[in-house]
C-alpha cells in the first residue's frame, strides 16, 4: 500500500501524509494492545489530525492519505 501511495503522490506531485500522523504514529502498537474502545479512540484522534493536515494541505496541492 505504500509503494503504490508513494507512486501516486510522485505522479500528482501531491502532498502524501500518514494515518495515524507521526506525531502519535509512536504509539499505535501501545494502543493496538488495547481493548476496542481505547483503540478506536486512539485512530479518531489520528484522524482527526489527519483531517486538519488534509484541510491545510489541500489549498495548495492534492492530498494522498497512507
Amino acid at each position: 500500500k505504500t509503494t503504490v501511495t508513494q507512486s501516486v503522490a510522485d505522479s500528482l506531485k501531491a502532498v502524501l501524509l500518514k494515518s495515524p500522523p507521526s506525531c502519535i504514529g509512536q504509539w499505535r502498537k501501545i494502543f493496538d494492545d488495547e481493548p476496542t474502545i481505547i483503540r478506536r479512540a486512539f485512530y479518531s484522534l489520528g484522524n482527526y489530525i489527519v483531517a486538519s493536515e488534509i484541510a491545510k494541505e489541500s489549498a495548495k496541492s492534492p492530498v494522498i492519505v497512507d
